[in-house]
């Protein structure tokens, strides 16, 4: 494990999150759980580095993240992407995902994170919103969206880089 600065990356986060997915890792009092993300980025907001995900609302990873300051994103080799397009398709309310796909816990200051991952961000949670579909085109709200549904905006400082 080495810890790095974020401008120290040379990786295309276009391609990492819509073809590679990227894994977010958050945790409660209770459990944790872990679940595939194609859609984030990486940029600058408040002057400060950041990572933004999205959250269905519909997804059982939402409440935990809401409830938590911290999480970690997590990019992996593409010999975990069988992992990750189970960690995808399966709940947590049904199974633990993490044990089940065979995923190693790590911590980083308190904060849980899969070893496995070649790159992870952890993250302090400093802002998120519910997206309204008001306003969105037509076209993509019925792609993307059954009714009653949206994404929640999460957007996590990075507090490290680890990179394996």
């Amino acid at each position: 494990m080495k810890i790095i600065k974020p401008n120290e990356l040379n990786i295309d986060f276009f391609s990492s999150f819509k073809d590679n997915w990227a894994l977010v890792v958050t945790q409660d009092t209770k459990e944790d759980n872990a679940m595939t993300i194609a859609w984030g980025g990486v940029g600058i907001l408040w002057g400060r580095e950041v990572v933004t995900v999205y959250i269905r609302n519909t997804r059982y990873t939402k409440h935990m993240l809401d409830g938590s300051q911290y999480f970690s994103v997590s990019f992996f080799d593409d010999k975990y992407k069988d992992k990750l397009a189970y960690c995808g398709k399966v709940s947590h309310r049904d199974e633990d995902k993490i044990t089940n796909a065979k995923f190693t816990r790590s911590y980083e200051d308190g904060v849980l994170y899969l070893k496995e991952a070649k790159i992870t961000f952890i993250l302090k949670k400093i802002y998120q919103v519910d997206m309204p579909l008001d306003g969105v085109d037509e076209k993509i709200v019925n792609r993307y969206y059954k009714p009653n549904e949206m994404h929640t905006q999460y957007i996590g400082e990075i507090v490290k880089v680890i990179v394996e």
